[in-house]
């Protein structure tokens, strides 16, 4: 799970609808490992991306997934 992850560090000065779409093109972006450290200036965004497989059972189980994510804020620039 914590393979392969896509970063991307972007100015905070917009909204960036493109990198929600599940078909956004995010081969220029940087794989990383989690955890990941990157320092950043106060007036940035960083964005995360991952690809899961997903397969649907169809005996009637209920399937569930949680994400929690902790975000550490120290030694901004």
């Amino acid at each position: 799970f914590d393979r392969a992850w896509k970063y991307l560090d972007v100015p905070n000065y917009a909204f960036h609808q493109q990198f929600i779409d599940a078909d956004h093109n995010d081969e220029q972006w940087t794989v990383v490992d989690l955890p990941h450290y990157q320092p950043r200036k106060k007036e940035a965004i960083c964005w995360y991306r991952k690809r899961f497989h997903w397969e649907h059972h169809t005996n009637g189980d209920e399937q569930h997934i949680y994400l929690h994510f902790t975000v550490h804020e120290s030694g901004l620039e």
